[in-house]
């Protein structure tokens, strides 16, 4: 006599039948992780490569529009309107300087060779 309760041959196929769903399911949940300590970080360089020159050329820009701004100023002979309008075209100046920064920034950041989504 054997004790216990065993599954029926349809209960057995209806559990692996859900084992096999739920691995499944969990497997598509895993992303592929790669090593970053043993391989190198290619596209990591390229972002900070690209960082620098953004950063570069918005230091080039920003002292191009200081030695304007105070020529200008110099030009303004103590004119207040002169002044205020100075001090107005530099704050926009400046802003333009900062805006195209980050948008270049934002550029670094979708480099790459299309891989995304695997």
């Amino acid at each position: 006599m054997r004790s216990g309760v065993r599954p029926s041959h349809r209960g057995r196929s209806l559990l692996l039948l859900a084992g096999a769903v739920l691995l499944a399911a969990g497997i598509t949940q895993c992303r592929m992780v790669t090593d970053r300590v043993v391989r190198a970080q290619v596209g990591d360089t390229q972002a900070a490569g690209c960082m620098k020159e953004c950063n570069d050329r918005a230091k080039e820009s920003m002292d191009v529009e200081h030695e304007l701004h105070k020529s200008n100023v110099q030009a303004c002979n103590s004119d207040p309107t002169c002044l205020a309008n100075e001090e107005a075209r530099h704050d926009a100046a400046m802003a333009a300087i900062q805006a195209e920064k980050k948008r270049c920034h934002n550029g670094c950041h979708h480099q790459g060779g299309g891989r995304g989504g695997r």
